[in-house]
């Protein structure tokens, strides 16, 4: 590779069998991928051009972009419009066959939408799971949302993305379990429409 990842365009570089792939609006990063001689004999030259980051500051980097990593726990639980994948291009209307490609081609162009996701701040505690409830407010268990990503922060709270109510905006809190713990919404890089936000 050639140059430091900061001088590189927002096109896949590829050069001697390593490709570089840009990632990120706000914040960016590339994604390093190779055979593994061939990473080891170009360790130095990624290392002296690079931040490493570890898994948890992978996904962190990814809910601050914007995107949602479906886990397990998280599988088959949303259509790609809840979690913002039309929003960032992560889903074609146009073209491909799969399944429930109906129920999302039918939310697109005829329904309406109840649920997108959102990036939200826990000030405290243990971290909720991805899969584990959002709910509508403290006296009901009526669940809101769920938990699709969540990190630890070296301050001791964490940050998530969640799918919550349509109409939420940032500021909004929400509960996420009976002791009166609660995420706060903060902003996430990607707008949606303006009959959305009505």
């Amino acid at each position: 590779l050639s140059g430091s990842p900061s001088a590189m365009t927002n096109d896949v570089v590829c050069k001697q069998g390593i490709c570089s792939i840009p990632f990120g609006e706000k914040e960016k990063g590339y994604l390093i991928i190779a055979p593994p001689e061939q990473l080891i004999e170009s360790w130095a030259v990624i290392r002296s051009g690079a931040q490493l980051a570890g898994s948890d500051q992978w996904t962190l980097f990814e809910m601050r972009s914007g995107i949602p990593r479906i886990t397990p726990a998280t599988q088959e639980h949303f259509i790609p419009q809840s979690v913002n994948l039309d929003l960032i291009g992560g889903v074609s209307f146009s073209k491909g066959c799969y399944p429930g490609q109906e129920i999302v081609a039918r939310v697109r162009y005829l329904g309406r939408l109840k649920h997108r996701m959102a990036r939200a701040i826990v000030a405290h505690g243990e971290l909720p799971a991805p899969g584990d409830p959002v709910f509508l407010d403290a006296e009901t268990t009526q669940r809101a949302g769920t938990v699709i990503n969540a990190v630890s922060l070296p301050n001791g709270t964490g940050e998530l993305l969640a799918t919550v109510p349509l109409a939420s905006s940032t500021g909004a809190e929400f509960p996420i379990d009976q002791a009166g713990r609660s995420i706060r919404l903060v902003e996430l890089p990607v707008e949606t429409s303006e009959e959305e936000s009505q």
